[in-house]
Order: C-alpha cells, then structure tokens, then sequence
C-alpha cells in the first residue's frame, strides 16, 4: 500500500505491521485532466523523513510511486518525476532500504485525438527507465483510462422534445443563437454522464438512429429538472 505521511506509517504498523509499503511522491501534474498531486504525494524535502520513520518502525519499505494525473497532454509529463523517483531509490539505498518497485500511475491517453499518444509517452520513459533504473527493479503501472476511455457506447431513448418558436427566441434574448429544439434524454449528467463533471469529458457528437437527414441547432438535456443537467448545446 502507498504512503505520504508519519501518520499512514504510524496507523499501518498499528493494524498491518507485516505490510510491504510504497512511498508515493508528488509530480507536476498541471497539464492533466484529472490533477491528483493537490491531493496525494509527499514532497522530496519530507522523504528523508519517512523514510526514517518507515524504517524505525520496521516497515518494509520496497518502493516508490507517482501519478503524472489523469489524461496528461504534457508529453515531458514524466520526465521530472522519474528523476526524483530515482532520487529516492538513492535516499532509501544510503538507509539501507533496498527498494525493487516503481509505480509509474497512469496519465496515458486512451485514443489518438489528443495532443500527445500513448507511443510518444513510451518512447520517452523506456529510455529514462533503461538510464536511471536497474534492471532488478519491477516496474508498473496504472493505464486506467488508457483502457477505459473508448470502451462502450451509450444508446438512450429521447423522452421528450420542444420546438423552439421564432418569437421565443426574441423573447429569451438569444435570437439567431438559440437553438430551434430542445431535446430530453433518457440519461444525463447524474447518470452515465457525469463523467462530463468527475473528468471534463467532452462526449462525441450524437448518432441519431433515425431516418431523418435535415440538421438544426438543438440542445440535449438530461432527464432531470435541473438544468444543470446539460449534455450537448450546437452552435
């Protein structure tokens, strides 16, 4: 299990004293999606420290971690924290603790539209880890959404529409921007949407099922009474 504080030490010896331990250090993750380093993550100035209190406790130590956050569109987003995760793997070597595991996280795209790909991630940590790791060490990782992100299709039913007169328009203030209907779904933002909110999701565009060819400007709700509960709006 991982780390980041005298405290976890303290409670894991309490109630799992025989547990192996892996010390999770903070990263630069502001060019991610999802940031998780505000959250979790110890700085490189507190781990002499726990590493200390690691050992005076008789945990066993075997490694450290770090997560570059979720959805990273920083392709040197690595870089850095492999050389500190490198610099701890010294700290614990000159405190005799002789670390065998490396957690990389996650942060890989899971498709190709964005600005960097899973290949061009790979071509630049397989070098790092060849120059600052020896070959001993197990090295893993957290692909979470490299796996998850295109894995399903959502098909929902429209429960109920509303067209969206030439007056209404002038009277909402809007006029030419407003759509011309209003369509509610079966599902919504409080459902399989809320990815939109949990992970800044932009879902692709909508396949309509229907015969139907003529395009107009709409805007697709979910099926709640808040109006939060937005899904799409064309321009």
């Amino acid at each position: 299990m991982t780390f980041d504080s005298v405290d976890e030490l303290h409670k894991i010896k309490t109630i799992s004293p025989d547990a192996q331990v892996v010390l999770r250090i903070v990263t630069d993750d502001s060019g991610s999606v999802c940031q998780l380093s505000n959250k979790f993550g110890a700085s490189l100035c507190d781990v002499p420290q726990l590493l200390d209190t690691a050992k005076e406790l008789g945990l066993d130590c075997v490694g450290t971690s770090f997560h570059v956050g979720s959805g990273s569109s920083d392709l040197n987003a690595f870089k850095e924290p492999l050389t500190h995760a490198a610099w701890v793997f010294e700290q614990a070597k000159s405190r005799g603790i002789e670390m065998s595991l490396l957690d990389i996280g996650g942060g890989f795209p899971g498709d190709d539209a964005g600005e960097v790909s899973f290949e061009q991630i790979a071509q630049q940590i397989n070098p790092l880890l060849d120059n600052l790791f020896p070959k001993e060490v197990n090295v893993i990782a957290e692909p979470g959404r490299f796996f998850s992100h295109s894995c399903g299709t959502i098909a929902t039913k429209v429960i109920a529409r509303r067209f969206v007169t030439e007056q209404a328009k002038k009277d909402s203030g809007a006029g030419a921007n407003a759509p011309d209907i209003y369509y509610y779904i079966g599902d919504g933002t409080y459902g399989s949407f809320n990815c939109m909110i949990a992970d800044h999701y932009t879902p692709e565009e909508v396949e309509c099922l229907t015969d139907s060819k003529k395009m107009v400007t709409s805007r697709v709700f979910g099926p709640t009474c808040d109006g939060f509960d937005t899904i799409y709006d064309s321009k």
